[in-house]
């Protein structure tokens, strides 16, 4: 599914790089509508994508990070800061979400999912489940008697370029706690094997002991 969705985002990547402002915006239209594109980084990369921010198409530009980095919710709280959006982009958007939750939790709950998709019908739920399943964004089971989505993989999502400093940090945080534990497993292990060294000497000592005890009783018992 990723190798396939990056063929078809590049391929809009390198329209996109030719093209006039007007048509950067119906190119945006159709790649957060096309069903086998999920991420979105190399559109997201080209100057001329880039440069719609900062213009009367700015809106464009929000719809492309809004299907990259966001969420149903945060689209259905601000409708007015984006384009509007057709049913397509509406269950895509939903299909993103449920990859989004997905990536923190390995077990979704349908009301959570219902809340999260504003969806209220069940079956529209398992359909849209199924879809994602389908589609090779997730994997996973429908538990309809715990009423739960068990996720197994995932695809991840696009990352923001603000967010990359911020993981690295805790990348690092993650290696030097680890290595905190480490050390202290290692010193543990010495601890132990000083312990056992220490432990075999008193044995020695109890079994040298020992005899010494049982050579002075034998000698007594001659006398």
């Amino acid at each position: 599914m990723t190798t396939l969705s990056n063929k078809y985002i590049l391929e809009f990547a390198e329209s996109a790089k030719n093209s006039h402002t007007n048509h950067l915006e119906s190119l945006i239209n159709h790649a957060t509508q096309h069903t086998n594109i999920f991420q979105f980084t190399e559109l997201l990369q080209v100057q001329n994508i880039k440069d719609l921010q900062n213009g009367p198409h700015k809106k464009s530009y929000d719809l492309l990070c809004l299907f990259a980095y966001s969420t149903y919710q945060e689209w259905s709280k601000n409708k007015d800061k984006y384009p509007n959006l057709n049913d397509q982009q509406i269950k895509k958007l939903r299909m993103l979400t449920i990859v989004d939750l997905a990536q923190n939790e390995k077990v979704l709950g349908f009301e959570l999912l219902k809340y999260e998709l504003g969806i209220n019908n069940q079956d529209e739920l398992e359909d849209l489940i199924i879809e994602s399943i389908y589609t090779g964004i997730i994997t996973g089971k429908i538990n309809q008697s715990d009423r739960v989505l068990r996720v197994g993989n995932v695809i991840s999502r696009d990352v923001k370029v603000t967010d990359i400093q911020n993981i690295k940090n805790r990348l690092v945080k993650i290696l030097q706690e680890n290595n905190k534990v480490q050390e202290k497993l290692q010193q543990k292990i010495v601890q132990l094997d000083q312990e056992k060294a220490q432990d075999l000497e008193s044995k020695k000592f109890i079994q040298e002991s020992r005899q010494v005890v049982q050579s002075l009783q034998q000698n007594q018992k001659k006398k």
